[in-house]
């Protein structure tokens, strides 16, 4: 059992000795001790009556006591006992003892309240996301290695209703499944082996962010293509975020790159934006995204499209590229057009 030793007396001979020990009940969070308060002589001694007083945080007692036995031993002069919470100290002081040489003696004592389940001090949330979160311990009360992880949430501060999840080891837990803007509130605990859980933390509440709607689906294409002018067609997303689609955006370069790339919007959900100020017969690159009132989503893949030539013909109603073509060391090749315009040719 824990000892804690007084120191001896001014000859030497006598010292005040508190042995104890501490059974924690099933909560973990509060215990029983029982601490013997003796009197230890160097060398043999005796004296038929001694008197003594114990105050602090053991108790109050007083009385006597006679001290008769040989060199290096102990004498119980008081047994306290009492129930504690965990993970406290314990004060008391024991004074009014004679040494016969060394005149009156005290010690005081300082019993420590193990709290035997690790306690959490401080916790958060990580990775917040639309649906899901992440619960994270950040520190605990260093009661033994902890061998399992556990999470509450709910919709409000209350247990009725709420889902838990617990993992092995000192873990942090992946909370999903939510709902989007809106609040939830959670709280942690951990477990030794041995000792099984510790207490609850309090409830810390969070918020999930509103979302943005996903990447449009692929079949998205470019149509209406002239020599100066475009349009986005069949745009959809397999989820709008919880929000209906408001408009469409389109960012369109003569390369992958978004440097000097332009953008344009739709200002509605039931058309596609148009691409304007294109050059003709060029190779144009194109990408597009969705809106919500929450926010844009992220853009899609780059698409490939090529503005019409100068050159149109009318076939069958409607007005189509004319392609020219001539005969060059007897094969017919495809021939560029070409006119000078404020001193470039293009």
């Amino acid at each position: 059992m824990p000892t804690i030793n007084g120191p001896w007396s001014s000859d030497g001979r006598v010292r005040l000795v508190c042995e104890y020990t501490v059974n924690m009940n099933s909560s973990e969070t509060q215990g029983t001790f029982d601490a013997d308060i003796l009197i230890e002589t160097k060398y043999s001694m005796y004296d038929s009556v001694n008197s003594y007083s114990i105050s602090g945080g053991l108790g109050s007692a007083s009385g006597s006591f006679a001290i008769s036995h040989s060199t290096g031993k102990k004498s119980l002069i008081k047994t306290m006992r009492g129930t504690k919470t965990g993970n406290t100290s314990i004060s008391a002081t024991v004074s009014g003892l004679e040494a016969v040489s060394g005149g009156k003696i005290s010690a005081s004592f300082t019993l420590l309240m193990p709290e035997t389940a690790p306690r959490i001090t401080s916790f958060s949330y990580r990775n917040l996301q639309p649906t899901s979160f992440v619960a994270d311990i950040l520190s605990y009360s260093d009661n033994g290695t902890p061998n399992k992880t556990q999470v509450q949430w709910n919709t409000s501060a209350s247990t009725s209703g709420a889902d838990a999840k617990d993992v092995s080891g000192f873990n942090d837990i992946l909370v999903s499944g939510l709902a989007q803007n809106k609040t939830y509130y959670f709280r942690m605990r951990i477990a030794t082996v041995g000792y099984g859980w510790g207490p609850w933390t309090s409830w810390k509440s969070v918020k999930t962010p509103a979302d943005t709607p996903n990447t449009p689906r692929s079949n998205w294409y470019i149509t209406g293509i002239t020599q100066t002018d475009a349009r986005v067609a069949g745009m959809s997303v397999s989820d709008d975020g919880g929000s209906a689609v408001t408009e469409w955006g389109v960012q369109y370069n003569t390369s992958k790159s978004t440097s000097g790339a332009k953008t344009r919007n739709s200002g509605s959900a039931n058309t596609g934006p148009t691409l304007i100020g294109l050059e003709p017969n060029t190779k144009y690159y194109a990408r597009i995204r969705a809106r919500n009132k929450n926010g844009w989503g992220d853009y899609t893949d780059w698409k490939a499209f090529t503005t019409a030539s100068g050159i149109l013909v009318l076939h069958n109603g409607v007005w189509r590229t004319a392609v020219p073509y001539v005969k060059y060391a007897g094969v017919w090749r495809r021939a560029d057009i070409f006119v000078r315009h404020n001193g470039v040719w293009r």
